[in-house]
């Protein structure tokens, strides 16, 4: 999937929390997005994941700029060719198992293989033997694991992650980062944002620099202190 934005503005009340931004993703591959807390980085995300709907600008998908105004449906296409992990992640009530089931279930895939592919991504993240365990019951990292294997048990052309290993164990770390670098070389796009340069260097092909709403792009700014809160 190609993603263009252009000149995109999105105000909460008196808040421009992005102004004029322009992104092109169009390549398999990891980008980082950096920046301090209120430069704009899951504003931009939710942008991008069609949760949020920009005031200015255009967002295009494929060369076709996205309708906000358009059916759930023709929104819902879309939206099921990206996916967004949040920090911190988000679990449905119920167990382990529905909640990486859920995606698969929700596009009609039949319950034998929503069982198959759920066990193959739960072995990946480590999570074999969680199947039964209530999601609320789940550590920091392994929330974030179980988050991640659902987004996987979809095949996305589109990984959004907002600070995909804050405050994790090592070992959920290592695992996030992993799983990274695998569905980027298997033909996702990844962006995610974070705080933290260390990662932005291991993982990133791509630094996009963010600063009270604008994109500086490339490594500009990286030297400019402006990296944490």
């Amino acid at each position: 999937m190609r993603i263009e934005v252009r000149g995109i503005v999105k105000r909460f009340e008196e808040r421009t929390a992005l102004d004029g931004v322009d992104l092109l993703m169009e390549k398999p591959g990891v980008s980082v997005l950096v920046g301090p807390n209120g430069s704009g980085k899951t504003t931009l995300l939710r942008i991008l994941s069609l949760l949020e709907r920009p005031d200015e600008g255009r967002l295009l998908m494929d060369g076709l700029p996205v309708d906000f105004r358009s059916g759930h449906s023709a929104i819902l296409r879309l939206r099921r060719r990206v996916m967004m992990v949040h920090a911190p992640a988000i679990m449905l009530t119920g167990s382990v198992r529905d909640n990486v089931e859920y995606g698969l279930a929700f596009r009609g895939v039949p319950r034998k293989k929503r069982m198959e592919k759920a066990a193959e991504v739960m072995e990946k993240m480590l999570l074999t033997g969680f199947e039964r365990r209530d999601a609320a019951t789940l550590s920091a990292g392994e929330t974030q694991r179980v988050a991640l294997a659902r987004a996987l048990a979809v095949s996305p052309e589109v990984l959004l992650l907002d600070e995909p290993t804050a405050n994790l164990d090592p070992l959920s770390v290592r695992l996030i980062e992993e799983t990274i670098r695998a569905m980027a070389l298997s033909g996702t796009c990844v962006l995610l944002a974070t705080h933290h340069l260390q990662m932005a260097e291991s993982l990133a092909e791509q630094v996009l620099v963010m600063k009270e709403g604008r994109l500086l792009g490339g490594n500009e700014g990286l030297k400019g202190g402006i990296i944490g809160t």
